[in-house]
């Protein structure tokens, strides 16, 4: 299997941005290959050469994870099954970019997110490794918007972590 490239985005109006990179460096990529010469038959098609995108939205999938495992104790485990269930979504991909959304207090989704809540007041967790969320529901968790925008840094570079493959 080829090695796959993965970029956090934490912004999804930075989305664009990263599409566009991904592009123009492929387009480096092939540019830079060998042409082959006029006395080799090449047999790979088009579709061969055609590399997979997977664009995931990560608080989506938080939220997919909704019923946790028993073995989620602790925030560290809780970004063990982000990734593993990540890993598992984009496994035949060539790139992955994860997309987060940005918590803004004054936004109009923000306003929104406090009239669901209906008069509940949300608790802000601290996201830490060792943290233990195994007595806490995911949508109880993530009922702060501060403790959601330390998830979302977190999980983020928590996944870079995951995907870094070690040298040889």
């Amino acid at each position: 299997m080829a090695q796959c490239c993965y970029a956090v985005c934490s912004d999804k109006s930075k989305l664009i941005h990263a599409l566009e990179n991904m592009i123009t460096t492929n387009r480096d990529h092939t540019d830079q290959q060998e042409q082959p010469d006029e006395s080799t038959h090449s047999t790979t098609s088009h579709a061969d050469n055609c590399q997979k995108a997977a664009v995931v939205d990560g608080m989506v999938l938080v939220q997919k994870l909704s019923k946790k495992a028993v073995a989620v104790v602790t925030v560290k485990d809780l970004s063990v099954c982000f990734n593993d269930r990540l890993m598992n979504l984009t496994r035949h991909s060539d790139e992955v970019i994860v997309v987060f959304d940005t918590y803004r207090t004054d936004s109009l989704k923000n306003r929104t997110r406090q009239k669901r809540r209906k008069g509940k007041d949300p608790m802000q967790y601290q996201v830490r490794d060792e943290n233990s969320i195994r007595h806490i529901t995911l949508s109880r968790f993530l009922s702060h918007d501060h403790t959601k925008a330390n998830l979302t840094e977190y999980l983020a570079e928590k996944t870079l972590d995951y995907t870094k493959i070690p040298p040889s």
